[in-house]
């Protein structure tokens, strides 16, 4: 059973043709196809942190607008949500994986830290353009 075409043909069979120990290899086919699926769409959503940067360079360092701020929010606050969703399963006990556990923290991390430098109004502005200079220096 290893493709999902021999997967939907076992789940299509009647009950009586569906022997007991199929249940086992079905329960292992699906979670292996899930893991499969979030370990891409992790790798996905964690290879986006460069490309926030990127457009946070070109819109925000010098002279960032009211739009650009607004839309800056509503991107990274969607990112931070997916990666809260994510982190229910990823941060179980018994999640399979931890190397794609610990990239959904540090990725979710990322997104949380660049909320908190272009969008924290709890720092002077003096402090928050002595932040982007480090944070952007070309070392």
């Amino acid at each position: 059973m290893s493709t999902l075409a021999n997967c939907v043909d076992i789940v299509a069979m009647s009950d009586e043709a569906l022997p007991v120990p199929l249940l086992p290899e079905l329960a292992d086919f699906w979670q292996s196809e899930l893991m499969e699926s979030l370990r891409l769409t992790v790798e996905a959503w964690s290879a986006c942190v460069a490309r926030v940067t990127q457009w946070e360079q070109e819109h925000l360092v010098d002279a960032p607008t009211p739009d650009d701020l607004k839309a800056h929010r509503k991107a990274v606050d969607r990112m931070i949500l997916f990666g809260r969703l994510v982190s229910l399963s990823t941060s179980h006990k018994d999640f399979p994986d931890r190397r794609l556990a610990g990239m959904v923290r540090a990725t979710l991390q990322a997104y949380e830290d660049k909320l908190l430098l272009w969008h924290d109004n709890t720092r002077t502005e003096a402090e928050r353009e002595a932040l982007i200079r480090e944070v952007f220096s070309e070392s």
